[in-house]
């Protein structure tokens, strides 16, 4: 018996990010399609090694080293060894991953860009570049990617499509309608990186006088500091870091205020769930949630800086139900644009 066509899904690390996420969600709807998959992680493990054990989706780990010729030669041996029917590279997979695949000649070759990566050094963004225009189809999460992939890369219009992330709206619980506790809960999950913005979100904190509490999901190198930053404000003790969980859906439905601060974004999976948990959300104002939402549905606050952002929490705190009412807005939207079934679909048809 002839075994289905193989999707082999290339990702630096099995990091607990949305990139790595939705990969998960790709490799077990895929199946349904008629496809095998695999995962190949040639940076190493990490967070969700066990949600694809569990998922029964094979997953192979590369090797433990500095060295990028034994990372390349991982590769290389992968594609001989799996002979892909389609190999899709995302997030540092996408340069080594796409270098194994141009020089073994495998095709078709997909890469999905997942962000408009602002900070990466200059031999990065280069390579990163050369890989999107090699690659035979490349896949944007949102029109802002495709834009900048355009008219940073030179990428050409038609070698590139939007498929927005999808959100399977079981799995995310309902806040409900309740007014804000007494001392509000907020939320703001994403790696502590420069990105994400979350120094922002303490600065507008310190300003916020009446009570609150923060909790920050989330690993990256910038813990450190911004533990330094929020003892320097006298804030640290009503905020916790709670770092990598399993259950981001539950805590955000949780919660009585999402805030997402990001300096860029490609898409944000996270925000999309917490508003499929119908929370009230305030998020920077970008382009890319501009493509969907307004300010019936979400609250915007300018990127980086502090001051308007705690204006707009405290406006947010002050006016519950407002909030509560542009939650339900936000909910209807998800559910109409972003569903994980039209996401999976779209991958499958491609």
């Amino acid at each position: 018996m002839t075994k289905p066509p193989l999707i082999v899904q290339v990702l630096w690390t099995l990091g607990r990010a949305g990139a790595e996420r939705m990969v998960f969600d790709l490799c077990s709807r895929l199946p349904e399609y008629g496809y095998r998959t695999c995962v190949l992680a040639p940076g190493g493990g990490g967070e969700m090694e066990e949600d694809f054990r569990h998922g029964g989706i094979p997953f192979l780990i590369g090797p433990k080293t500095g060295h990028r010729g034994y990372t390349y030669q991982f590769l290389r041996k992968a594609i001989r060894q799996l002979g892909p029917a389609v190999w899709h590279t995302h997030l540092g997979g996408d340069i080594w991953g796409g270098l194994a695949a141009w020089q073994n000649k495998t095709h078709p070759w997909i890469t999905t860009a997942h962000n408009t990566d602002h900070d990466d050094r200059w031999a990065l963004h280069q390579a990163r570049g050369l890989a999107f225009r090699r690659a035979d189809h490349v896949i944007c999460v949102s029109r802002t990617v495709q834009n900048y992939l355009q008219q940073e890369f030179g990428v050409k219009e038609d070698r590139t499509m939007v498929i927005r992330h999808g959100v399977d709206l079981s799995l995310c619980p309902q806040r409900g309608d309740q007014l804000f506790r007494d001392v509000p809960h907020i939320i703001s999950v994403g790696r502590l990186t420069r990105q994400k913005g979350h120094g922002t979100l303490l600065e507008a904190l310190a300003m916020v006088k009446r009570p609150w509490r923060l909790t920050i999901i989330g690993q990256g190198p910038e813990e450190s500091p911004l533990r330094r930053q929020a003892a320097d404000l006298g804030i640290l003790p009503r905020i916790q870091f709670l770092g990598s969980v399993t259950d981001i859906p539950r805590r955000l439905s949780e919660a009585d205020l999402f805030c997402f601060p990001s300096r860029w974004e490609g898409q944000g999976l996270v925000l999309l769930e917490a508003m499929a948990c119908g929370i009230p959300v305030i998020a920077s104002d970008l382009p890319v949630f501009r493509e969907t939402f307004d300010e019936h549905s979400m609250q915007f606050a300018e990127p980086g800086n502090s001051s308007l952002w705690g204006r707009g929490i405290l406006h947010t705190l002050a006016r519950p139900q407002e909030a509560l009412d542009r939650a339900r807005v936000a909910r209807q939207i998800v559910s109409e644009h972003f569903r994980l079934a039209a996401m999976v679909g779209a991958y499958a048809a491609l």
